[in-house]
């Protein structure tokens, strides 16, 4: 693997053994060969690494120890492992600052024993602090075991393969700057010749918020412990297996790397995947580094249409999954963070009048609430705009509708008059709001009010001067119409041909009401409006003003109703018999004979209107008379054509008779 140098300034702890545990007194060599954690494995509370156990060992001066620890956030100083000592004996355990140690422990040589060890914060002597685990306590040969420890609080617990082997209060909870380190010791040694079997480590890692992590950056180590003295090289080597991460070994057959060589360095990768926004990208990333990530709350995709950004869902360990738009995340692992998006479309809600809510962005299939605030605006005295329907076709003043499209919506209104309809009697109906041009059907329920058997009240009138009591109002602005009624009379009505006789008719017209019947109703004080009466068949037309005052009880009126005479005569006026054949305007035909006196009268016709023909001896002359006319029609009779023609004949036979003579008498 790719490997480069870093700067570090550590001062590691050294395994203290007292000196009666040694065949060397007078040893003040340390030469500790390992491998330091990169800084973003600071700040922790507890470290672990899996040891090979390597036995039995041969050791002949000192001991080999095999460990990770660290330094404190307050000067303190942790570690466990396993130790090979050079000489078989009991040696002293349960070592305390306060009690010093209470209990001895059997160990035979080149066998391995874990042990623990602290130094209290700013502690500079050489006793040990600790405890020893006994004889051939770390498993079997060849095989690998977790040593490690975690704070509680300030309480620091130890663990060999989970199991604890006991606690320290060391004042603090924290690594602080100092990251873990796993280190393989020569202690106590008076030279750098003695053979160190290679033994593997794996998988060192930090604690932190409950959770063991790898070691995202291992560095190698090769120097001395504290108090060291440093004129020998250390001979032992450190370097990666088979280019493994976080896997190492530590021995004299080992050809070491240099000093603060990166042995490994973990990377994650990040896979932001976003289908808006332009965010999506693939990065690599150290381990346990933190980054950002940011979504914009909003993509706009088309006029009314955008995506409103809903949140992330993370997968990987330090992943986030939430609705911040910006979050940090923890490269712990691979991590996959997918943005998600909902559709939104944008409803513009507006009226002409009066304010409308509802406006603004939906999530794509939500509802949305349109609110008018009044569906009446007064523009005038008596006018109004009145809400209809929405422009989308929704009614109601306050619509509810799913949205899964951007949208205009406008609040349509029409421009409405008030048609006010009262009456002094009874009621009136087509009072009401009429949009503009809209026809109001206005009417009364009572048309006359009775006061007693010759006096009522009728409706004469509206205000607006129609005479019509069902009207029919073509609105274009406001109105306000009254009915009118007049007092009324009970007259007698004769009607009368036009030399003064009584005739008989079916129906008759007066103020524009239909009467039958020989009494009306007539308006007192007040000009009548006569139209005409029906007569044989026949409307005649008569058009005149009657007045009526409180006294009259009855009328006269004549009708244009005439006698009609037809006059047949000779040349020489003495009377014809001639054959009539007349009709009439109500379209009856009669026919007949003028009579031995040559006259003939028609009684009571309409109008005196009569057409037709007489004809006498084959001769026809037309009639055509009215107004009370007569007809005179002169013939030819057979007694005067013979005369005629014997006239004729005399003129001509003298005028024959003459010529004869004159001849002569030359």
């Amino acid at each position: 693997m790719r490997k480069y140098k870093i700067a570090i300034n550590t001062v590691f702890a050294v395994l203290l053994i007292f000196n009666f545990m040694f065949s060397v007194a007078s040893a003040q060599y340390w030469f500790q060969t390992g491998v330091r954690g990169s800084n973003n494995a600071s700040f922790n509370s507890g470290a672990s690494v899996l040891i090979q156990t390597i036995k039995p060992q041969n050791v002949s001066y000192g001991s080999f120890g095999y460990w990770t620890g660290e330094n404190l956030a307050n000067g303190a100083f942790i570690q466990i492992g396993y130790i090979i000592n050079n000489q078989s004996g009991y040696y002293p355990t349960n070592c305390t600052v306060s009690f010093g140690c209470t209990s001895n422990v059997y160990i035979q040589k080149g066998q391995p024993s874990w042990f623990w060890e602290y130094f209290p914060a700013n502690y500079n002597g050489n006793k040990f602090y600790g405890r020893l685990g006994g004889n051939d306590t770390v498993g079997s040969n060849g095989s690998f075991n977790d040593y490690s420890f975690i704070a509680s609080g300030n309480t620091w617990n130890l663990y060999v393969n989970k199991v604890p082997v006991g606690s320290v209060d060391l004042g603090t909870s924290s690594s602080g700057a100092n990251p873990p380190t796993a280190f393989s010791e020569y202690a106590n040694g008076e030279n750098n010749s003695v053979f160190m079997p290679t033994v593997k480590f794996r998988n060192l890692m930090f604690y932190k918020s409950g959770k063991f992590y790898l070691v995202p950056e291992g560095y190698s180590y090769v120097g001395y412990g504290k108090g060291s003295e440093t004129s020998l090289n250390n001979n032992y080597g450190v370097n990666e297996v088979d280019n493994f991460v976080d896997y190492f070994e530590i021995g004299s057959g080992v050809a070491g790397a240099p000093d603060l060589t990166a042995l490994w360095q973990i990377g994650y990768s990040l896979n932001v995947a976003s289908a808006y926004g332009n965010i999506s990208r693939y990065s690599n990333y150290s381990a346990y580094t933190t980054t950002e990530i940011t979504a914009p709350e909003y993509v706009n995709i088309s006029n009314g249409v955008r995506e409103r950004f809903t949140g992330w869902k993370g997968l990987g360990g330090g992943s986030y999954t939430g609705s911040s738009e910006s979050a940090y995340i923890h490269m712990d692992s691979n991590i996959t963070e997918t943005a998600d998006w909902i559709r939104q479309y944008y409803v513009n809600v507006t009226t002409p009048y009066g304010n409308a809510t509802g406006s603004g962005w939906y999530d794509a299939n939500s509802t949305a609430y349109l609110d008018l605030e009044s569906n009446s605006i007064y523009v005038g005295y008596g006018s109004r705009e009145r809400f209809i329907n929405w422009s989308n076709g929704l009614t109601g003043q306050k619509p509810i509708m799913v949205i899964n499209n951007p949208a205009n919506i406008t609040a349509n209104w029409v421009l409405q008059y008030y048609v006010n309809v009262t009456t002094p009697y009874g009621n009136a109906t087509g009072s009401g709001w009429y949009a503009d041009g809209a026809i109001a059907r206005i009417s009364l329920d009572k048309y006359y009010i009775q006061e007693n058997s010759t006096f009522r009240k009728a409706f004469s009138a509206w205000s607006n001067g129609n005479s019509s009591s069902t009207l029919n109002l073509s609105v274009n602005k406001s109105v306000d119409l009254e009915a009118e009624f007049v007092l009324q009379r009970s007259v007698k009505i004769q009607w009368d041909n036009a030399y003064g006789n009584p005739v008989a008719v079916g129906y008759y017209y007066i103020n524009g009401y239909k009467h039958s019947g020989s009494n009306a109703y007539l308006n007192v004080n007040g000009s009548n409006h006569v139209s005409g009466a029906m007569y044989r068949n026949v409307y005649l037309h008569y058009g005149k003003n009657v007045d009526v005052t409180l006294s009259t009880t009855s009328i006269d009126i004549k009708l244009p109703i005439f006698n009609a005479t037809v006059l047949t005569r000779s040349f020489f006026g003495t009377p014809v018999n001639a054959n009539l054949y007349v009709s009439f305007d109500n379209g009856t035909t009669y026919n007949t004979m003028s009579g031995s006196s040559g006259n003939f009268t028609l009684h009571n016709v309409p109008y005196g209107e009569v057409y037709g023909s007489a004809t006498f001896f084959g001769i026809a002359q037309t009639i055509n008379i009215s107004g009370g006319q007569n007809a005179y029609l002169e013939f030819f009779t057979p007694s005067l054509i013979a005369a005629i023609v014997l006239g004729i004949i005399v003129i001509f036979m003298a005028g024959i008779l003459g010529k004869i003579h004159y001849s002569r008498k030359k």
